[in-house]
């Protein structure tokens, strides 16, 4: 079972917390909020994305269960995070993603990443429509015709291709 909260902490030691601030102060994302502030909305909602959650009662309700996480991120109410996430102006963000993704890009050459993260493989599946009227074998739906193609890239070998 995946430990979320080390993966957590991991990611979240990349975060430069000064550049949230100066952003925060710039933006004055924080004016007249007494509890939810703009570190603990990242927080929430970065750990949100690790769990992979379907929707913000279960964040909410997963952080007011557990003990550990409760010492991490800020527990809130399903309203207010629900309200910071449609008032809080998103913007406040971007210099915090935009330092992530340079760190991301200057690690080094591709072959140091691909030693230093093992394999990395890129999904794509597609869907080409055909005429059914010409093509009866490949029948999609109802009314219409196509073929799903399935594209694995493997960076470290090249990519296959499938047909189903």
């Amino acid at each position: 079972m995946v430990d979320y909260i080390k993966l957590f902490d991991k990611i979240i030691e990349f975060i430069n917390w000064d550049t949230l601030k100066y952003s925060v102060f710039k933006l004055n994302t924080d004016n007249k909020v007494s509890k939810f502030f703009t570190k603990e909305h990242l927080k929430s909602m970065i750990y949100y994305h690790i769990l992979q959650k379907d929707n913000l009662r279960d964040l909410s309700s997963g952080i007011c269960m557990s003990k550990k996480l409760k010492t991490i991120i800020v527990s809130v109410s399903l309203g207010t995070l629900s309200h910071h996430n449609n008032k809080r102006n998103f913007e406040v963000f971007l210099p915090i993603l935009t330092e992530l993704i340079n760190k991301a890009v200057n690690i080094g050459s591709v072959n140091e990443s691909l030693k230093r993260f093992g394999p990395v493989k890129l999904i794509d599946s597609t869907t080409i429509s055909m005429s059914l009227n010409l093509y009866h074998w490949a029948l999609f739906r109802s009314t219409k015709a196509g073929v799903k193609i399935h594209t694995r890239f493997d960076l470290n070998n090249g990519f296959r291709m499938h047909l189903l």
